[in-house]
């Protein structure tokens, strides 16, 4: 049937549904947590905040890619987000498979990349306004013009040795190799 009056579903714990049922009313933001199996998420295309936390098999993300405010933790299948680059607002958690091609993330306002062992060349990445990053041994942009960045836990080198990083705002937390410091500009 029809959902009315929800700004907020979320949806926990479905191990056997492979797709999600058609999702209809005014719901703002939709949850889908632990779907061990789910591989189509068709119905949740034009829902203004999406969040996806443990879906093992999803692959396809298309259906997300005009999702102004998508996060996106620990679904290990996904690889290719070249689809997504619209968002005001994305965080990729957890996604050990996705790959370095992300340079269509650089029109995300808010890009928010933690954990994903794939990602290693953020060099395109010099206009998201908002970058937090939690990685290991990752390039970043030789110019950069973002207003703020924030590293944890990370260790990093520049693209190259001429940098022109700027911000405005630069937070190191739990920063272990504090060697990488002296490589700002």
């Amino acid at each position: 049937g029809e959902i009315r009056f929800v700004k907020k579903l979320c949806l926990e714990n479905f191990p056997f549904l492979v797709f999600l049922p058609k999702l209809d009313g005014n719901i703002e933001e939709v949850v889908i947590k632990e779907f061990p199996l789910l591989v189509d998420i068709t119905n949740l295309a034009g829902f203004p905040k999406v969040t996806l936390v443990f879906c093992p098999m999803l692959q396809d993300i298309k259906p997300v890619r005009d999702c102004p405010d998508l996060t996106i933790k620990s679904c290990g299948r996904l690889e290719n987000v070249s689809c997504l680059g619209s968002q005001k607002k994305l965080n990729l958690s957890y996604c050990h498979r996705i790959n370095n091609e992300i340079s269509n993330l650089n029109t995300v306002r808010s890009l928010t990349i933690r954990e994903c062992e794939g990602i290693r060349d953020l060099s395109a990445l010099s206009s998201v306004e908002d970058l937090n990053i939690n990685l290991k041994n990752v390039i970043l942009p030789a110019v950069s013009n973002s207003k703020k960045v924030t590293f944890f836990s990370t260790s990093f080198h520049f693209g190259s040795s001429s940098s022109t990083f700027h911000c405005e705002s630069l937070v190191i937390e739990r920063n272990y190799h504090y060697n990488d410091l002296h490589q700002l500009p």
